[in-house]
């Protein structure tokens, strides 16, 4: 048997950054996942590789952006001191919504239009928040594909 090698070519690459719609960015410092310039994101919150922060966002404080998660537009996913992780996990905040302070966002959710999900409250299973600024606080479980809109709040263990 004979073998003919006419040429092999070997491309690494760790990710290619078109992300957030083509804007110039570049990968964060911790986990790799894309910040566009425009963008922020404290050195020691996580940004996953497959992860992107675009837009005016703001990622700052204790928080682990994980997956395929989204942070654009003016969205603010942020931990004040005292407070424990905030996460979003293959989920989108957007068009000025707020993750913070313990919040846990899961499993496709979106939180958008000024959309509130802070004080430890859980929101997954393909969920959303809509118009004028739901707030989801302070114990609160919400899940498979719940909608809270407009100006609905759910707090307290609920």
């Amino acid at each position: 048997m004979k073998y003919i090698l006419i040429g092999s070519l070997v491309l690494f690459s760790s990710q290619s950054f078109a992300q957030c719609n083509g804007a110039a960015g570049a990968p964060h410092s911790n986990g790799g996942g894309f910040v566009a310039s425009t963008a922020y994101v404290s050195e020691e919150s996580f940004v996953s590789p497959t992860s992107e922060v675009c837009g005016l966002a703001m990622v700052d404080g204790i928080v682990d952006i994980l997956g395929t998660s989204r942070i654009i537009g003016n969205a603010k996913v942020f931990s004040d001191e005292g407070y424990p992780k905030t996460i979003v996990e293959n989920s989108t905040v957007e068009e000025d919504g707020t993750v913070s302070n313990g919040a846990q966002v899961r499993n496709g959710t979106r939180v958008r239009k000024f959309g509130v999900v802070t004080d430890n409250a859980v929101v997954s299973g393909d969920s959303t928040t809509l118009n004028s600024g739901p707030l989801i606080s302070t114990n609160a479980l919400v899940k498979n594909n719940a909608q809270v809109k407009n100006k609905a709040m759910i707090y307290d263990d609920a």
